[in-house]
């Protein structure tokens, strides 16, 4: 079934990067400038937010909607101009700051994952834009990608698609072929929300700040496909939603009124041949 409301994908601008893109899942690019970054970092030390104890954290969630419209609006602020500029046809729709306290005993660590889904993914795709505040590397956070992996599977991803890892008999497999991409501050790496990815603790002493923005068709009908928290296996509703709602919207409720779709929670099929073929596609560095 077709939810979005016209065709168009989302797509960079630029041929060299486009490609590379098409070809990863990923493409690394310059983005805010130093007074953009000291003007988030300045409102990220200014929270208070109870969320900045846990030794993972992203502003949505927080249980106060008003600092996560607030930051939200910042993170536009900051990156929406980019974005325009970037993508043909791209829209801002929302932003967060995605922080890693110093964690010596290894707690924070981001399971390898992909993104949940906010539209109909089989008329087009959108994209994470995330740019970290200060430099960032394996030893304090960075992220690390499966190239290639944005393929492997295109169906809807629900709101806890964080916490789940879809196929555990090839975790070794896959996050073997993982890269660290290291980034200096202010440069954002963009990602499908398809990749796989994740990252490790941070084992500095200086607390990894980042703020990411998720991209996507100006013309798409935004949806958050639905699914309660801790049970894996249970249908996802699509709601149709309004680009405020991700922001307004408690993490883990179920939106009210009727879904436009209940769809099985199933994923597309992926063996080891799979995972050790994207490794012999890498394009060089």
């Amino acid at each position: 079934m077709t939810m979005t409301a016209t065709g168009d994908s989302l797509r960079l601008r630029d041929p060299g990067l486009r490609d590379a893109f098409d070809h990863d899942g990923y493409v690394v690019v310059d983005m805010l400038d130093a007074p953009a970054i000291a003007a988030l970092t300045a409102l990220w030390d200014a929270s208070a937010d109870p969320i900045r104890r846990m030794p993972f954290n992203v502003t949505i969630m927080s249980e106060d909607s008003g600092y996560r419209a607030a930051v939200s609006a910042a993170v536009e602020n900051a990156v929406a101009p980019a974005i325009a500029v970037l993508f043909d046809n791209g829209s801002f729709v929302y932003g967060s700051f995605v922080v890693k306290p110093p964690s010596p005993g290894g707690l924070g660590i981001v399971p390898l994952h992909q993104d949940p889904s906010f539209i109909d993914e089989t008329a087009g795709d959108t994209c994470n834009v995330w740019i970290p505040l200060i430099d960032v590397n394996s030893s304090n956070g960075c992220l690390r990608v499966l190239p290639g992996s944005h393929r492997l599977n295109r169906r809807p991803r629900s709101n806890v698609a964080f916490f789940r890892f879809p196929y555990p008999e090839l975790h070794s497999e896959m996050m073997a072929a993982t890269i660290p991409v290291p980034l200096h501050a202010g440069q954002a790496i963009v990602t499908a929300q398809t990749l796989f990815h994740g990252s490790a603790p941070n084992a500095s002493a200086v607390t990894r700040c980042a703020v990411s923005a998720v991209a996507a068709p100006a013309d798409a009908m935004l949806i958050h496909y639905f699914q309660p928290f801790g049970d894996l296996a249970a249908p996802l509703e699509a709601f149709a939603v309004d680009r405020d709602f991700f922001c307004r919207h408690r993490m883990n409720e179920r939106p009210a009124g009727d879904p436009l779709a209940t769809l099985a929670a199933e994923v597309d099929p992926v063996t080891a041949t799979d995972v050790a073929r994207l490794a012999l596609q890498r394009m060089p560095t």
